[in-house]
């Protein structure tokens, strides 16, 4: 952050206020006014040890609660200690250490579906404003709707919906969390139409 112009930092802003409203913002992204089911991870952290490894830091990406895996790795997004078994909190000593002191460094990751892992390359391809490869698309999702010209917060809140109907149409009684909304929204979706 040092010798960062201001503009530079504000991006790096959970929130874009005026004079009368705050929106939710992420990478330039608005995310609108979702204070109640806020489209970001706020509270705890979830993020790919390897990613860290490789890069020194947590992407973005991680901070968007519907994020479930690793879009480079396929791994399942570590949430809790293995340790204290607590939600690991954005508030710790080292981007690899639980609160509790637990090195989550060398935690045996687990596997995710192919399916959510090409779900979170799209988010992911869209958060950053990428092209999407259609090669990673092993999944047969409708890509032409999710170019990347639909807003990130049209994108979250269409799985969140369908995830949420395909809940309710199994049986499933909610409240849901975001992961159960992002897996069944990608099953809504696999091998559309």
């Amino acid at each position: 952050l040092i010798n960062q112009e201001t503009k530079t930092i504000r991006q790096l802003s959970y929130r874009h206020s005026s004079e009368r409203f705050s929106d939710l913002m992420i990478l330039g992204h608005n995310l609108g006014r979702h204070a109640k089911l806020s489209p970001l991870r706020l509270k705890h952290s979830s993020f790919c040890p390897s990613c860290i490894h490789e890069n020194g830091f947590i992407d973005a990406f991680w901070d968007l609660s519907m994020a479930i895996a690793c879009p480079q790795h396929g791994h399942k997004g570590i949430t809790h200690c293995p340790s204290c078994k607590n939600k690991i909190k954005w508030a710790r000593s080292g981007l690899l250490v639980c609160q509790c002191g637990q090195d989550l460094s060398s935690l045996e990751l687990a596997n995710a579906s192919e399916q959510a892992v090409d779900m979170m390359r799209i988010i992911e391809a869209i958060l950053h404003r990428k092209t999407l490869d259609p090669k990673q698309n092993r999944s047969r999702f409708p890509v032409d709707l999710f170019s990347p010209s639909i807003p990130l917060d049209s994108l979250l809140q269409m799985l969140k919906r369908l995830g949420k109907f395909n809940l309710e149409s199994m049986g499933v009684d909610g409240p849901y969390a975001p992961k159960d909304l992002t897996e069944a929204a990608v099953d809504t979706l696999v091998d559309w139409p």
